[in-house]
């Protein structure tokens, strides 16, 4: 376990302020005075916050929301005390951006984080967290996996950060975890030793339904043997205990209580098994159950469309935090207009495999996803998402591409990496795998740019194949995996973690020359990685090449001091550069 500060707070201001333009500081300054004068207007005092985020949990796998019965006990009791949302989705099916759209109310093309790390959640994005700190409110945040990792920026403005300990092998696909039971304990002895005199906010994030599923045996049994859903029984045990305590406090009835999953899991529909890719309802749609402490709908089902950007209006009202500014989001203590739509979008397969990126847009009436191939679906009758209409209702198309591209033009946050992330943080990105240069620089297409790449849902048996591979290298079977990856790049030379995978078995089955190749063809496709380089000069000293190694040990350390130009680190920028400066010396190149 490893609990830190956040390191938000310096001399009194906050380092965000300090590091940003005047708009930001401004900003900040209107949103503490909307606090200072909101004292008449929304939830009674004192005001508290816990947020719950399911990690991995479809919409259908609570009981509440229309899953199966004795699963779920916990959360279909806190239902019938909150509303259920049948309608909420998410920004993305991935962790990170969709953890960013919850912090800060914005969508993916607005704070820029569009994959799961190494892109990092920008200073100027004003997070949950900050404005609950700046106004006196104790917050604290209890986080079950690195996907998570604090280096990501998404642990601004906590002032307890709780994430577990390890390194991810982001090639192995397995992320570094800790149970549910350890999370809720963690988060449990901070409730107990909190200051009750001060209200509080605290999010508590759990991991269990992520794959590979393998809940313990009394689990399995409640879930009627499905292990899937077994995960998701054990994250709901764990969140009864952490209720019960605060019932028997009396604190539940003071503090507003949401969850929500951050994406779903595809468990085989559309042949999707997990999650990342795609945009169907299975990964987009998630439970969503809001308590509010004076029983404002108390077991109330709803039909309104909602989304992951509200949860940051909504719990900043419920702390009596003022507006929310020009945020996507907005608060559910307000009735939903019933013309609502909400926006999402996967750009994973456009970073890892080279595929046509995708963008959407749902209501009540349609839902539309735009990529390589488009497709328009009517959620009401066909949940399923089995029956395609984009040829058949050309007026719904034209509606939600403008409202995509509504969302497309508001202002983004300034970019840029988080000051408070320093060096021991980015050699932590390093061990992760997450050090790579382009994820914040490298333009991302716009969500309705017009696309020649392969769309997503085209390329199952590819991304089969690529898996394939991957599990061979996983158990030492390199040369089983290099004709595999092999065939993969022969159908999509764009697949950059093909590419990757292809030098690495090479490298393992000892043919080194041909794994320089390789990775010399994987410099001419985006993104540029530090580890290419490097990996690159390894194989080159090792065939004797040293004046070509060195080269790219050069270019992997230019790479590096602009990552911490980029982050706003001056001095960690001239070490680097002052250690190029000799580097180059010592090859001849100058003093």
């Amino acid at each position: 376990m490893i609990l830190l500060p956040a390191g938000d707070i310096i001399g009194g201001m906050p380092r965000s302020m300090r590091s940003s333009r005047g708009a930001r500081a401004g900003a900040i300054l209107l949103a503490l005075l909307a606090w200072a004068c909101s004292d008449a207007d929304g939830p009674t005092s004192p005001r508290s916050a816990l947020l719950i985020t399911l990690d991995t949990t479809r919409w259908d796998a609570v009981g509440a929301c229309g899953g199966p019965e004795g699963v779920t006990p916990h959360l279909d009791r806190l239902a019938e005390e909150s509303v259920t949302y049948q309608w909420a989705r998410t920004v993305a099916p991935l962790t990170l951006p969709a953890h960013a759209s919850m912090m800060t109310g914005l969508y993916p093309p607005r704070h820029r984080v569009r994959g799961n790390g190494p892109m990092v959640l920008p200073p100027a994005a004003m997070t949950l967290a900050e404005r609950a700190r700046y106004g006196g409110i104790q917050t604290a945040a209890f986080i079950a996996a690195l996907a998570l990792d604090r280096a990501f920026g998404i642990a601004q403005g906590f002032e307890v950060w709780d994430q577990p300990q390890g390194r991810e092998d982001r090639w192995d696909g397995q992320i570094s975890e800790r149970p549910a039971r350890e999370v809720v304990a963690a988060a449990r002895d901070w409730l107990a030793a909190r200051d009750r005199q001060r209200p509080y906010f605290l999010w508590v994030h759990l991991f269990d339904p992520h794959a590979p599923y393998a809940p313990p045996d009394a689990f399995l049994e409640q879930a009627g043997g499905d292990p899937y859903l077994g995960e998701v029984a054990v994250m709901d045990a764990e969140i009864g205990a952490l209720l019960d305590d605060l019932r028997r406090e009396g604190a539940l009835d003071r503090t507003l209580v949401m969850v929500i999953g951050d994406h779903g899991e595809g468990l085989g529909e559309h042949g999707e098994d997990t999650h990342g890719a795609h945009c169907w309802d299975s990964t987009i749609r998630v439970p969503l159950i809001l308590r509010h402490p004076d029983g404002l709908r108390a077991g109330e089902v709803s039909n309104e469309i909602v989304s992951a950007v509200d949860v940051f209006p909504t719990l900043l009202e419920a702390l009596g935090l003022g507006e929310p500014g020009d945020v996507d989001g907005r608060s559910l203590y307000a009735p939903v207009p019933a013309g609502r739509g909400v926006y999402f979008e996967s750009y994973h397969g456009w970073l890892a495999f080279g595929w046509s990126p995708l963008a959407g847009w749902a209501d009540a009436r349609a839902k539309y996803i735009h990529g390589g191939e488009p497709q328009l679906f009517d959620p009401s009758s066909d949940p399923r998402e089995e029956s395609d209409r984009f040829g058949g209702d050309q007026d719904a198309v034209l509606a939600q591409r403008s409202a995509i591209a509504a969302v497309a033009e508001r202002a983004p946050v300034e970019a840029g990496l988080p000051a408070t992330v320093g060096s021991e943080a980015l050699e932590h990105m390093a061990a992760l795998g997450y050090v790579t240069t382009d994820c914040v620089t490298t333009p991302m297409p716009h969500p309705l740019e017009a696309s020649d790449r392969h769309a997503p849902r085209s390329r199952l048996a590819e991304l089969a194949e690529y898996e394939r591979a991957a599990d061979l290298l996983r158990r030492g079977r390199a040369g089983e995996a290099i004709p595999v990856l092999e065939g993969v790049l022969a159908g999509n030379r764009f697949n950059a973690h093909a590419r990757d995978r292809l030098a690495e078995a090479l490298e393992a089955a000892g043919r080194t020359r041909e794994a320089a190749d390789a990775l010399r063809e994987r410099l001419r496709y985006p993104p540029e990685r530090i580890g290419t380089h490097l990996a690159l000069a390894r194989c080159l000293l090792a065939t004797g090449e040293e004046a070509r190694a060195h080269e790219h040990e050069l270019r992997a350390m230019e790479l590096l001091v602009q990552v911490h130009e980029r982050r706003g680190e001056a001095d960690e920028a001239a070490r680097y550069r002052r250690l190029l400066e000799q580097a180059r010396g010592g090859a001849g190149g100058g003093g």
